[in-house]
């Protein structure tokens, strides 16, 4: 979906569906989310402002239902640049996917993670939403355990998390394009060939990738599952 309107920079923001709220698979997605985006040295934090200046800024949000999480990224960049921040997003999944993740990486995610739920209870009233938050979605329990099944995620759940949920073919794409700037007229099908390229070459410079979303991964069933990238169709 590309939309237009009063703005300097151009917006991608792109969502995946995630697991239902605080169930083993909802807990690795929160720290591959941390990893990806939390903080100046997070992986995408890297590639797009301290390495390539590809975007000025980045930010991540989580949307909790009952049977669902929404898991998103919206990045600021310019308009001729928004092709080249969204590919930089899938490079970063793949190379987790592909194994490309350490564990100081993991480490800082989990410390940033329970830093974020602490500072969350420095007030009443945030202390209090916290908790009535968890008591909605979940139980009480969660709440006291969290911090527990934050640290006991491993390497292997956080990798299988990315080759789940967070595909490609399953993602949805937003584009807030400035006024004047024309729209991109291309397909879905035309631009998951574009970002699958563009990810391929990218990921092969150092080893062999394995298929982009591959069929031998269990696949969650979700209502949008077939959704992917929308884009208006070439007329």
């Amino acid at each position: 979906l590309q939309i237009q309107g009063k703005s300097e920079q151009a917006l991608a923001f792109v969502g995946f569906q995630g697991p239902r709220p605080y169930s083993s698979d909802w807990y690795a997605c929160n720290l591959l989310q941390a990893i990806l985006a939390e903080g100046n040295s997070s992986k995408l934090n890297y590639e797009l402002r301290n390495n390539g200046g590809l975007a000025s800024s980045l930010s991540y949000q989580s949307l909790e239902l009952r049977q669902q999480t929404g898991f998103s990224f919206s990045i600021a960049t310019s308009a001729r640049q928004i092709e080249a921040v969204e590919a930089a997003l899938f490079i970063e999944l793949q190379k987790i996917k592909n194994g490309q993740l350490d564990d100081a990486e993991i480490e800082r995610a989990k410390n940033l993670v329970e830093r974020r739920f602490y500072l969350d209870q420095e007030d009443i009233v945030n202390q209090s939403k916290q908790l009535a938050r968890f008591e909605d979605i979940a139980r009480f329990s969660e709440w006291k355990g969290f911090i527990g099944k934050i640290r006991s995620v491993s390497r292997n759940e956080i990798i299988q998390a990315a080759r789940q949920y967070f595909l490609l073919s399953r993602a949805n794409l937003v584009e807030f394009l400035p006024a004047g700037v024309p729209l991109r007229e291309m397909t879905q099908a035309d631009l998951q060939k574009t970002l699958e390229m563009a990810v391929r070459a990218k990921v092969q410079e150092s080893q062999i990738m394995e298929p982009l979303d591959s069929k031998k991964l269990k696949t969650a069933r979700t209502p949008n599952k077939d959704m992917g990238l929308f884009y208006r169709k070439s007329s």
